[in-house]
C-alpha cells in the first residue's frame, strides 16, 4: 500500500514539473499589447507612433478595410512608428497595432492595441493654379535634367526627396546634366535620388510646384501607376480608365500599371492627325518632349515632328547629347487618364483656354514659334539658245515698213 502511494506521489510530482516545464515557454512568450497609439497627420500624410513594448522584436500595423470588413495587415516593422503618404484627403482611417516576439522559431503575437480613428484633413477647394501656369511650371526642367532611376524619391514617407519638395529646378540636377555626355546610361546611376528625376519624381515635383509657395512641405511622389487615380481621388479631376480614354487635352496626367509600361507622363496637346505630344522624364534621356505615332500607326506623325523641332530649336544642349525617340501606340492605348476639373469647383481653372488648344498652339504660347524654314531660292529659267530667239526688227527696218504702209494708203 505504501509502495503504491509512493509511486502515485512520484507520478504526481513528475506530471506537475512537466506541466511547469512545458508551460514555461508559453508564459515566457507572452508579449504585451502596444499602448499610446497616436498619429500626426495632414491632408494626405499619416505618421503613427506608439510606446515600445519590452522584449518585443517588432510590430505589425493593421488598417480597417471596409471592403474586406476586417482589419488588414499594412506593415511589419521593428520601429515603434510607421509613416504613410500620398493618401486621399478627407478619408476616414482606423488603425490597430500588435507587438510580436520570436522564441525557438515560433512567432508569438500580442493582442491588438486600442483602436485609433482619424480622418485626413481635407484641402479647401482653393483655386491654386491654371492649366497654363501648371504647364509653364512643368517645362522648367525641360532639356536640363537627366533621368535617374529613383530620382526624386525618398524613404522617409514625406512624398519625395528634398529636391522634389522644393520650388524651382535644383542646381544639383542641372550640374549633373551638364556633366553628362551622349554615352550617359541611367543603369549606372540608379538611386542617386538627388541628381535627377525618374518619371514619377518629375510629375510629383511638377505638382508640388503648383500646390506650394515654399519648399519643405510633404510631396506628391508615388508609384507611377497610382498617380492618375490618386490625384483624381483628391477631387482634382476625373479618373478615366484606359479603355475609356477618347482624347487628350493639355495637362492630362497619364498613368500606366502595365508591367511593360510602368510610366507616367503629362499631355502637352493633341495634333490634328490624332498623335500626341508628351512631356515626361524618360529613361536615359531625361525630361523631354516626345511625339507619339498617329492612331493609325503612322510613324511620321505631326507630334513626332513637332516635338523634335522644338527640342532642337529651344534645347540644343539636350539634342546634342540625346536622340529623339518616337513613342509607340502603347502611349495611346495602355494609359489611364486624370483630366483636371477646370469648372471652378476644384483647384484648377483654365482662363486661357488651353484645353481647347492643339499641341502646336500650346507650345507656341509656352515656348514661342518655330523658326520658319527659309524658302528655296527661285530657279532661274534657262535662256533660249541664240538660234531660237525671235529676231527683233531694227529701227531702220521699222521706219521702212511704216513708209510702205503710208504709200499704200495714198494710192488707195
Amino acid at each position: 500500500m505504501r509502495k503504491r502511494r509512493k509511486k502515485t506521489g512520484f507520478l504526481f510530482v513528475l506530471v506537475f514539473f512537466a506541466a511547469i516545464c512545458i508551460g514555461q515557454p508559453v508564459l515566457a512568450a507572452k508579449v504585451k499589447a502596444p499602448t499610446g497609439l497616436k498619429a500626426d497627420y495632414d491632408k494626405n500624410y499619416i505618421k503613427l507612433t506608439w510606446k515600445k513594448v519590452p522584449k518585443a522584436r517588432g510590430y505589425v500595423v493593421y488598417r480597417y478595410s471596409s471592403t474586406a470588413g476586417q482589419y488588414i495587415r499594412v506593415k511589419s516593422t521593428r520601429k515603434n512608428y510607421h509613416s504613410m503618404s500620398g493618401l486621399p484627403e478627407g478619408t476616414l482611417y482606423r488603425f490597430k497595432v500588435k507587438a510580436y516576439r520570436k522564441i525557438g522559431g515560433e512567432t508569438y503575437y500580442s493582442k491588438y492595441s486600442k483602436r485609433l480613428q482619424l480622418r485626413t484633413k481635407k484641402q479647401k477647394t482653393k483655386k491654386v493654379s491654371t492649366i497654363k501656369k501648371y504647364l509653364k511650371s512643368a517645362i522648367q526642367p525641360l532639356g536640363k535634367v537627366v533621368y535617374v532611376w529613383g530620382g526624386g524619391w525618398s524613404t522617409d514617407g514625406l512624398g519625395g526627396s528634398t529636391e522634389a519638395r522644393s520650388m524651382g529646378v535644383s542646381k544639383k540636377w542641372t550640374r549633373f546634366f551638364n556633366a553628362q555626355t551622349k554615352d550617359y546610361n541611367y543603369i549606372n546611376t540608379q538611386y542617386q535620388r538627388h541628381d535627377g528625376l525618374d518619371c514619377s519624381g518629375y510629375v510629383g515635383w511638377t505638382i508640388y510646384n503648383i500646390m506650394n509657395t515654399k519648399s519643405g512641405n510633404n510631396g506628391y511622389v508615388m508609384s507611377a501607376k497610382d498617380m492618375a487615380r490618386n490625384y483624381a481621388s483628391r477631387g482634382w479631376g476625373k479618373y478615366i480608365k484606359r479603355a475609356s480614354v477618347k482624347d487628350y487635352k493639355p495637362g492630362d496626367i497619364m498613368s500606366s500599371a502595365c508591367s511593360d509600361c510602368g510610366h507616367v507622363w503629362i499631355v502637352i496637346g493633341e495634333c490634328k492627325d490624332g498623335s500626341v505630344v508628351a512631356l515626361h522624364s524618360s529613361s536615359s534621356q531625361g525630361v523631354q518632349l516626345s511625339g507619339t505615332v498617329a492612331p493609325d500607326g503612322r510613324t511620321k506623325s505631326e507630334a513626332a515632328e513637332l516635338a523634335q523641332k522644338y527640342m532642337e530649336q529651344y534645347f540644343p544642349k539636350w539634342s546634342e547629347k540625346f536622340s529623339h525617340r518616337l513613342r509607340d501606340e502603347k502611349y495611346l492605348s495602355h494609359f489611364c487618364q486624370m483630366r483636371w476639373n477646370v469648372s471652378g469647383k476644384s483647384i484648377m481653372t483654365d482662363p486661357d483656354g488651353y484645353q481647347k488648344m492643339t499641341a502646336e498652339q500650346v507650345l507656341n504660347d509656352l515656348l514661342g514659334p518655330l523658326k520658319e524654314e527659309p524658302e528655296p531660292l527661285p530657279v532661274p529659267e534657262p535662256e533660249m539658245p541664240p538660234e531660237t530667239q525671235p529676231e527683233t526688227p531694227s529701227q531702220p527696218e521699222t521706219q521702212k515698213v511704216l513708209e510702205m504702209q503710208s504709200q499704200v494708203k495714198t494710192e488707195e
